[in-house]
């Protein structure tokens, strides 16, 4: 599984049919009209946002990933071999 499935996937997919389930709560128990052509325009809103909110969270963990290599990475011998990382020796 590629790393940015996750950030993706949730930003996507889980945060807008959460937001969706809570609005559609909220309208049931405040006793307003369900219909479900009106929470389409919700989710798919939540949906445009989940991308560029997933897309940011992928981005940031890599820049951490990156900062992280490079406070590992040792300058001096100029090898990773310490890290037990295959893929850097």
């Amino acid at each position: 599984m590629p790393k940015w499935f996750l950030p993706m996937f949730a930003g996507v997919v889980l945060i807008p049919i959460g937001a969706t389930a809570i609005k559609i709560l909220f309208d049931y128990f405040l006793g307003d009209f369900l219909s479900f052509s009106y929470y389409v325009p919700t989710f798919l809103g939540f949906a445009a946002g989940g991308i560029i909110i997933g897309f940011t969270l992928y981005q940031v963990r890599k820049l951490n990933d990156r900062e992280k290599q490079s406070k590992d990475y040792n300058w001096s011998t100029d090898d990773y071999s310490h890290l037990n990382v295959p893929h850097l020796r």
